[in-house]
């Protein structure tokens, strides 16, 4: 089985933008293996500066992609499901990861019952569902997750920076994803050779004031 080859970017029936391996793994950072090292130090540096000692029952991760984060979400919880839509990249997690649970399904359409996780985790992913899917991906993480639980994402906030990515604003997610507030956020950190605002990460609680004052 051939793992890494070019994929062309395309929109898929449905208005939803399917990313084959070659738009997540063949390109950017992945060419620079310094870099690209890098970029998961400083990514899971953040990711373990916003969650602490979380540590819950289940949790999701929306859009794992070919699960480079994947390992390390999976140690806050006692089960952990991630959901991929794009079959090519499903098929690749799955052979990579057997043990995990992996499901092939789109955010808008969660398999899953209402209030079943005590933590949901996106990164760089609502970015890139188009507006006609977005708010029903919204509501479908809010329903699925529980009243306690926590939402940390990273998408972009200030610009729109290809045609297939939709920037949302940090006081639009405020609204989006409420009756969750925002109780902790700070510009994505990457590899030093990317000079560009990455967006935001941003953790939404309930009843919990904004440690960023």
């Amino acid at each position: 089985m051939t793992l890494f080859r070019k994929s062309k970017l395309r929109l898929k029936k449905g208005n939803r933008i399917s990313f084959g391996i070659g738009q997540v793994v063949g390109e950017g950072a992945s060419k620079n293996l310094p870099a690209f090292s890098s970029r998961i130090y400083h990514e899971i540096r953040s990711i373990r500066k916003f969650l602490g000692d979380l540590h819950v029952e289940r949790s999701l991760e929306i859009g794992c992609g070919y699960a480079r984060l994947t390992p390390w979400i999976a140690e806050y919880s006692q089960q952990h499901y991630a959901i991929e839509p794009e079959e090519e990249l499903y098929t690749v997690t799955k052979s990579l990861y057997p043990s995990l649970n992996i499901v092939n399904c789109a955010a808008d359409k969660l398999p899953f019952s209402d209030n079943y996780f005590d933590f949901i985790f996106t990164w760089t992913v609502l970015q890139h569902i188009p507006p006609e899917k977005f708010q029903q991906s919204i509501d479908e993480i809010l329903r699925v997750v529980k009243d306690d639980g926590v939402i940390l994402i990273a998408e972009h906030v200030l610009f729109t920076p290809s045609p297939t990515t939709w920037g949302h604003s940090i006081e639009e997610y405020q609204q989006l994803l409420k009756p969750f507030v925002l109780t902790m956020h700070e510009p994505r950190k990457v590899e030093s050779l990317v000079d560009v605002n990455v967006g935001e990460i941003m953790k939404f609680e309930k009843n919990k004031e904004n440690s960023n004052g």
